[in-house]
C-alpha cells in the first residue's frame, strides 16, 4: 500500500520517528535521538508544505 501512495503514510511515519527519538533520548542515545528527530521534522515539514490539513492531524 505504501508503495502505491507513500504520501498517505508520511504523517504516521513522522509520528513513529518522533516516538522513536523520544525513546532513544530516554535511554541516553542522544546522537541517535537527534538524527531520528531531524528526520521526523523533515517529513512533518514536507507534509505541512503539501497538505496542511494532514500536518495538523499528525
Amino acid at each position: 500500500m505504501a508503495e502505491e501512495n507513500p504520501a498517505a503514510y508520511e504523517p504516521s511515519l513522522a509520528s513513529a520517528l518522533n516516538n522513536l527519538g523520544n525513546r532513544l533520548s530516554e535511554v541516553g542515545r542522544l546522537h541517535d535521538a537527534l538524527a531520528v528527530a531531524m528526520e521526523a521534522v523533515a517529513i512533518y515539514s514536507q507534509v505541512a508544505a503539501t497538505s496542511p490539513a494532514d500536518a495538523a492531524r499528525a
